[in-house]
């Protein structure tokens, strides 16, 4: 039933003298502003996950994962991808350190990794068949 996915799925809300009142652990109250999941984007095609991590563990940080994307199909680097830090402010720090820093000829672009969004209904990507993802 729609309306049961739906209640499960939002928070529930109380409306008390035209202000709003979250109240559900939909919102954790401990969350940090800042993730230690960074975006570096505009990488060039020949840096690898190797000179990523070196030039985010400059000046002492420490890194505890790189992820590269590369195209499924052609298994081609996209031009970006992902590095989590060990700590909320050695994220800040890289971010200050590293964004608009040249790294293998590019002009890098660092920031807080976002949430992915859930894509739309439209379109069919690949051809039929049964099988798995």
């Amino acid at each position: 039933d729609v309306t049961q996915l739906v209640e499960c799925k939002l928070p529930k809300l109380d409306v008390a003298s035209s202000s709003l009142v979250v109240r559900s652990s939909f919102f954790p109250r401990n969350r940090s502003i800042m993730g230690k999941r960074l975006y570096v984007g505009n990488l060039s095609w020949d840096t690898n996950e190797d000179s990523v991590r070196a030039a985010f563990e400059e000046d002492g940080r420490t890194v505890t994962d790189v992820h590269l994307v590369s195209d499924r199909d052609t298994g081609r680097p996209r031009g970006f991808g992902f590095v989590e830090m060990s700590t909320d402010q050695e994220a800040q720090a890289a971010i200050d350190a590293l964004d608009g820093v040249e790294l293998d000829g590019r002009s890098i672009k660092v920031n807080e990794a976002q949430e992915r969004q859930p894509r739309g209904g439209g379109g069919h990507r690949g051809g039929g068949g049964g099988g798995s993802w």
